[in-house]
């Protein structure tokens, strides 16, 4: 069995190309766009599929650019996939290889590998469980530098102690602005924060770092099995767990989505801060005061400006 994959070109800011190749920027339609039609084993890697289009094309870069990459495959730094919003111009939306979410052979799921480490079978498993942003069998071959960094890092004891901090906090000093039943409600939810730590090693060894996790849960709306299979968890009540204190619950449909509740809302303030500003090697010197800020008002202190006066 292979797979019938179509590969579209994308190439605009830097470097820049000759064309045609390089006249398939943003603005550019779909069906306007340079294609090939590959077939596709299963097993043959992301990175395989882009050399094989690259060695079809071989674009030349232009002689006033001002990146020369002595290859191409050096610029390959995002990961995209039609939608059917590119018919008219690539709907931008940005994601590096490292970010996706596929789904292996036990379909559990895999994150932070490089193009060369996802087999295609990977992609299209996750097109099937939704995980994907886009048709897996419609790459596009993304031709432009960024211009910035990645990187991994596990992130799991700074939520740890976040949601420990959060509960010290509840329990020590009342309600806050949540009242009684909001606070009894957002304990209940801390409380299972013991259910998936016992679980974070495993899953960082495939790659889930809180980060990575967290924006898996925000890909669909869940059943409790669909994410017990995916995360590679005993029970679907782990699994529940894990959708708890990262702020879902169940919709009309028994399925679970981000939460509207207060509750729920300050979880996902708590756990984008300990991302965006601490994200490892937080203390409860520094988390606990900017938690206590957000139970008094319901938002997030600004962060202070560092002090450059000893420097």
């Amino acid at each position: 069995m292979t797979y019938d994959v179509t590969i579209a070109v994308l190439a605009d800011w830097l470097p820049k190309f000759e064309p045609p190749f390089g006249d398939n920027g943003f603005a550019k339609p779909y069906k306007d766009r340079l294609t090939l039609d590959l077939q596709v084993d299963p097993a043959e890697s992301l990175a395989s599929v882009y050399r094989r289009a690259l060695d079809y094309w071989r674009p030349q870069v232009s002689a006033d650019s001002q990146a020369h990459p002595a290859d191409p495959m050096e610029v390959i730094y995002w990961v995209w996939f039609y939608i059917p919003e590119d018919e008219l111009a690539f709907h931008q939306r940005y994601e590096w290889a490292t970010d996706l979410v596929v789904v292996d052979g036990q379909r559990h799921a895999r994150w932070n590998l490089g193009i060369a480490e996802i087999p295609y079978e990977w992609l299209v498993r996750a097109g099937e469980e939704g995980l994907l942003r886009g048709d897996p069998f419609r790459p596009y071959l993304p031709m432009l530098l960024p211009q910035g960094g990645s990187g991994f890092q596990s992130g799991w004891e700074a939520l740890q102690l976040s949601w420990q901090v959060l509960e010290g906090l509840l329990v020590s000093y009342g309600a806050y602005k949540l009242g009684k039943e909001g606070r009894d409600h957002l304990l209940s939810r801390l409380e299972r924060r013991h259910s998936v730590g016992k679980h974070a090693p495993e899953w960082v060894e495939r790659g889930g770092s809180a980060r990575n996790v967290g924006r898996t849960l925000e890909r669909k709306p869940w059943t409790a099995e669909d994410l017990r299979m995916v995360m590679n968890v005993p029970t679907a009540e782990v699994a529940t767990d894990l959708l708890a204190v990262f702020g879902f619950e169940p919709n009309a449909e028994g399925e679970y989505a981000v939460s509207e509740s207060e509750e729920a809302r300050i979880l996902r303030l708590a756990e984008e801060d300990v991302f965006n500003t601490f994200f490892s090697g937080a203390s409860e010197t520094a988390l606990r005061p900017r938690l206590e800020h957000l139970l008094e008002t319901g938002e997030l202190p600004p962060h202070e400006p560092p002090d450059l006066s000893s420097a």
